[in-house]
């Protein structure tokens, strides 16, 4: 059906349309025309064009996300919410209200996501003695904005069997006591990934919920072109499920590693550097170092 705006702010972005930009006319999500509101006496006319009025708002194109990672959003958009909080106190009564509030029963996993020690009081990462005074029954985990480093209680520690014998992952860090090889709960890169790959099976999660919901907050925020680095095999198999099937509603370019899943572009040949379903894979993604909001890449000291 073809879709009908006017009476509103219509910036085009393009640079291209001459005279006035009052109405704009939609079909099956394609533009077909915009111009000035007396060009469109025919479709205003037609009992078959809907008709809507933006009465003073404001409509511009959707965005483009230039670096993010859409398969995260749903599942991050679950877990406690440490994006406000400025203390350790803060994260400590965030984790508490979220296990309260979602009914989290003795042994299960604690997740939370979006702090930023840059911006805490303390101006560093939590070490697991103040996770572990949140519970010693519950493995917490909880994941800096950056999502290459985070920190776990001694109940996720043991979960995912790191203790004073573990070595580090290849370019990961462990934290230790000082004094000792006691892991004190911070963990950067491989080391996090490590914990992480023990607490994820502990979730119950509904992928295909998920992905469509972190869509939704895309979609809501105005995001019509989305990235997704770091694409993994499976999350790759399940846009494709969710594309064919006719729920996916966005633009999609994915990277996935190239180290994990090198033959991804050779056996996707109708997704590769093409739109397919409206999904697309643009390349590999690789990874050199960490990130520079949690200090784990190359830096130089000036």
């Amino acid at each position: 059906m073809k879709k009908l705006y006017f009476s509103g702010d219509i910036v085009t972005m393009s640079g291209q349309v001459t005279g006035a930009a009052e109405a704009v006319l939609i079909e099956n999500g394609r533009i077909l025309k915009i111009g000035a509101r007396d060009e469109f006496t025919i479709e205003e006319n037609d009992d078959t064009v809907q008709k809507i009025n933006l009465q003073g708002r404001t409509l511009l194109p959707g965005f483009v996300d230039p670096h993010g990672h859409i398969s995260m959003m749903g599942t991050m958009s679950v877990m406690a919410n440490l994006r406000e909080d400025e203390s350790f106190s803060d994260i400590q009564n965030t984790l508490e209200t979220y296990m309260k509030d979602n009914n989290v029963e003795k042994g299960e996993v604690v997740v939370g996501f979006g702090y930023d020690h840059n911006f805490l009081q303390e101006g560093r990462h939590s070490t697991k003695d103040i996770l572990n005074e949140v519970s010693t029954d519950h493995p917490i985990f909880i994941s800096h904005a950056s999502g290459h480093v985070g920190c776990a209680n001694d109940a996720a520690l043991t979960l995912a069997g790191v203790d004073e014998n573990t070595q580090e992952e290849e370019g990961g860090v462990i934290g230790r006591i000082e004094g000792s090889n006691e892991p004190n709960g911070y963990l950067e890169e491989g080391s996090m990934i490590t914990v992480q790959s023990h607490i994820a099976p502990k979730m119950e999660m509904d992928h295909v919920k998920l992905a469509l919901l972190g869509q939704d907050i895309y979609l809501q925020n105005g995001i019509t072109t989305a990235q997704d680095g770091a694409t993994s095999h499976e999350t790759l198999e399940l846009f494709k499920d969710l594309a064919e099937n006719g729920k996916w509603k966005m633009d999609l370019v994915m990277y996935p590693t190239v180290v994990d899943n090198p033959e991804d572009l050779k056996v996707n040949e109708d997704y590769t550097k093409k739109y397919h379903n409206r999904l697309k894979i643009g390349g590999y993604k690789l990874f050199l170092d960490g990130s520079p909001q949690g200090k784990t890449a190359w830096l130089r000291a000036i």
